[in-house]
C-alpha cells in the first residue's frame, strides 16, 4: 500500500533528522562522561574534542534525510496516480451484451 509506505518514509525522514540533534545536545557538549574518560586516561594518543561537529557521519545522516523525504513525495505521487488511475476506471468492465430496457435494440 503507498500511502502506508509514504507514512512509514516520512517517519524514517523525521527521526533521521532528529538524529542531528544530537549535535547540539548537552550529549555532545560538555559531556561529564566524556571529560572523566578524557582526565583518567593514561594514554596520550586518546584525545576526545571538547565539542562534536559535522563530519562525515553527519553528512551522510543529512543526505539521508533529504533521500527518506523524497522517497516519502514520489510514495505520495504514486498513490495519487493510483487512486486517480482507478477513478478513471469507475464503469463497466466489460461490454453490454443486454439490452437496458425491454424492447430496446442494442
Amino acid at each position: 500500500n503507498h500511502l502506508f509506505d509514504c507514512i512509514l518514509f516520512l517517519l524514517a525522514c523525521f527521526f533521521q533528522g532528529l538524529s542531528l540533534l544530537f549535535l547540539d545536545s548537552n550529549a555532545c557538549k560538555n559531556n561529564s562522561v566524556i571529560q572523566e574518560i578524557s582526565d583518567t586516561t593514561f594514554r596520550e594518543d586518546v584525545t576526545f574534542p571538547d565539542t562534536c561537529s559535522i563530519s562525515t557521519g553527519a553528512k551522510c545522516i543529512i543526505a539521508a534525510t533529504v533521500f527518506w523525504g523524497l522517497a516519502a513525495f514520489a510514495s505520495a505521487d504514486a498513490y495519487r496516480a493510483k487512486r486517480q488511475k482507478e477513478d478513471e476506471q469507475t464503469g463497466l468492465e466489460e461490454p453490454l451484451t443486454e439490452p437496458l430496457m425491454v424492447g430496446e435494440a442494442l
